[in-house]
């Protein structure tokens, strides 16, 4: 939100008489006093509130691996930062701030040329798609599914949408017709995600209600949440037992 903002002041377009106004404003002339004191004002918002947030947090996720053996207490403070991605991924949040401020600067570069803007943004979210496969940050392997769909979805969305004002009426169904399906299916994957939560939080309560009447042990095992059962505690320890194995073989070794 910030980042759009702040960028407003930078998009102008220009008019057939050869004047230009800002998008959002059509009476504020562009290079005018007015318009001068919105670039400062956007400018101002975008080195302190966008440039300077993203900076503070790439530097914490920076520093954060030091932070976790001698000031946990700064670990904290970034939290939301880090809490909802893998141990691993830490430093993914970066990457999902990012994302939202080069969507926004893709209208400034390319105001009057609507199909560069969507060539930008396609590759703004082929990007980030591509980082999301590669990497699968979220700690649920549902999550990570729902946020590879939405994206393509997305993605697909984007590379339909019609740029060309000379369009016909049967085109510009077909492409209304394309976005209302993937509107539609995204909005079933985000039922599904609420469904999957709500069935998994049923569950626990269930099972923790059988379990205060002498029932079997709390599995903790979010079946839906984690795409299948997660390995057997015994069959991780005796892997991990191996593994120990194997690398006092290499010590003893290196020590012969």
């Amino acid at each position: 939100t910030m980042s759009a903002l702040s960028l407003q002041p930078l998009m102008c377009y220009e008019h057939p008489n050869g004047q230009h106004s800002l998008l959002k404003h059509a009476g504020v002339f562009c290079r005018s006093e007015e318009h001068v004191w919105m670039i400062v004002g956007g400018m101002a918002v975008l080195l302190f509130l966008v440039v300077g947030f993203l900076g503070t947090c790439a530097w914490a996720a920076w520093h954060i691996p030091r932070w976790s053996l001698i000031r946990p207490d700064r670990i904290r403070a970034f939290a939301f930062l880090i809490s909802r991605f893998r141990m691993d991924r830490w430093w993914y949040g970066v990457l999902v701030l990012l994302r939202g401020p080069l969507l926004s600067l893709c209208p400034v570069l390319a105001t009057d040329f609507p199909l560069a803007q969507a060539a930008m943004i396609a590759g703004v979210l082929v990007s980030s798609l591509l980082l999301h496969m590669r990497y699968t940050p979220w700690k649920m392997p549902l999550v990570n599914l729902v946020d590879g769909c939405l994206q393509a979805m997305l993605l697909l969305v984007v590379a339909i949408t019609p740029v060309d004002p000379g369009s016909t009426n049967a085109t510009d169904d077909f492409h209304q017709g394309i976005a209302l399906v993937m509107l539609s299916s995204m909005a079933l994957v985000f039922f599904f995600l609420a469904f999957s939560v709500a069935f998994t939080l049923l569950y626990q309560v269930v099972e923790w209600a059988t379990h205060r009447r002498g029932g079997p042990p709390l599995t903790q095992d979010f079946v839906l949440l984690n795409l299948g059962r997660r390995p057997r505690s015994a069959a991780a320890v005796e892997l991990i037992k191996e593994v120990s194995a194997r690398l006092l073989d290499l010590e003893s070794a290196k020590a012969s």
